[in-house]
């Protein structure tokens, strides 16, 4: 009997956040102060630099900021693998579930995915706490605002996406987890080449990304 797979759900992240902007203080009683004030409702996209940007050269919030979104998984999901999966934050990016840190990332421009599995509590409330960090630093490509600035917050959407527990890599540089190359092409054929990350429970535990390759030749290409 042939193996059954269910597709996995690719879900909208981007409702339901709250934003707060640094700076924040090296004072214990002032950053609680500011920490347990008033939040901003926001909906992702967002960014604290759409108004300062444009004003000013060189005169815009280079610094911290904080996303945070209470959510509730549902009991259904256990034994389901979630992940969350960033297009783009700028720059220097911490996530945490439940003041658990699952996952980090440097840089602006590229997508990143972090798996909050076992981070997760099913059934009741969940805080997702985002830290977004633009300031300068000089082991970040652009490593200074001088030609371009970039951007603070998470300026592009987010998605959860929920797998079985084996399943096509998410986490491979947020890749859909399929490669495909050709070579030998012509006006009717190609050698076509597909190579897929796949996961499994003992990948995960061994932190291995085991590769499946299938070759075909593609007509009428």
């Amino acid at each position: 009997m042939a193996a059954q797979c269910a597709a996995r759900d690719v879900l909208s992240f981007n409702a339901g956040w709250q934003f707060k902007k640094g700076p924040f203080s090296g004072e214990p009683k002032k950053v609680a102060a500011l920490w347990d004030g008033k939040w901003e409702n926001v909906t992702l996209p967002h960014t604290w630099n759409a108004k300062d940007m444009q004003e000013k050269a060189a005169s815009f919030y280079q610094g911290v900021g904080y996303y945070k979104k209470n959510q509730v998984f549902d009991k259904a999901l256990e034994g389901k693998r979630i992940f969350l999966r960033f297009e783009g934050v700028g720059t220097n990016t911490e996530v945490y579930i439940n003041d658990k840190l699952v996952g980090t990332h440097q840089g602006g421009y590229s997508a990143f995915a972090c798996e909050i599995t076992r981070a997760v509590k099913y059934g009741q409330e969940n805080e997702i706490l985002v830290k977004a960090d633009n300031a300068a630093r000089p082991d970040v490509i652009p490593v200074n605002h001088s030609l371009f600035g970039v951007y603070g917050g998470i300026y592009r959407p987010v998605w959860m996406i929920v797998t079985e527990q084996n399943n096509i890599t998410v986490t491979d540089c947020a890749s859909s987890g399929v490669y495909i190359t050709q070579k030998n092409v012509s006006k009717s054929s190609a050698d076509v080449t597909g190579k897929g990350g796949l996961q499994d429970r003992e990948c995960i535990r061994s932190g291995r990304k085991d590769t499946e390759e299938g070759k075909g030749k593609e007509k009428g290409l």
